[in-house]
């Protein structure tokens, strides 16, 4: 005599792709939602974030405006296609130049209050150079904004 606990006739399976499918079965009548724009401003963002990101296929617009923490080595892996605008973000530092200029889709990049950048001029200068589509704005420390009007 066999005891249900020592033979099922059913075994679970647990692996990706039968999940995946299950999931399409359940869900086939579901409509197709996308994030198309995220706007990420004021917000600290940390590494273990940057991978949710990952999953969104149709993200086409992304801005990180004035993040307190900002883990530039992530957000090129997991964001750079997608991010469009960075402003005024505290933690960016000399060092950050070699991720900024991975970020190919980034169009407006303004800058400033960088207590962690030393030489404001090669840090502007080595972005125009990386990103020629992007408008990199690095005002004086005495004109702040938003960095929309002319420059």
């Amino acid at each position: 005599m066999k005891c249900g606990s020592t033979e099922n006739g059913s075994k679970p399976v647990f692996n990706s792709t039968s999940m995946n499918t299950q999931h399409d079965i359940k869900w086939k009548d579901a409509p197709q939602v996308y994030i198309l724009k995220v706007d990420a401003s004021d917000s600290a963002i940390a590494n273990e974030g940057f991978k949710y990101f990952r999953d969104l296929s149709k993200l086409e617009v992304l801005k990180m405006n004035f993040c307190d923490y900002l883990m530039m080595k992530r957000l090129e892996i997991h964001i750079s296609w997608y991010l469009k605008e960075i402003v005024c973000n505290p933690s960016v530092s000399d060092g950050a130049v070699y991720w900024l200029a991975h970020l190919k889709a980034l169009r407006r990049a303004h800058f400033y209050f960088l207590p962690y950048v030393s030489n404001r001029r090669w840090f502007k200068r080595h972005l125009k150079l990386a990103l020629p589509r992007c408008n990199v704005s690095f005002p004086e420390e005495i004109y702040f904004g938003y960095g929309y009007e002319n420059s």
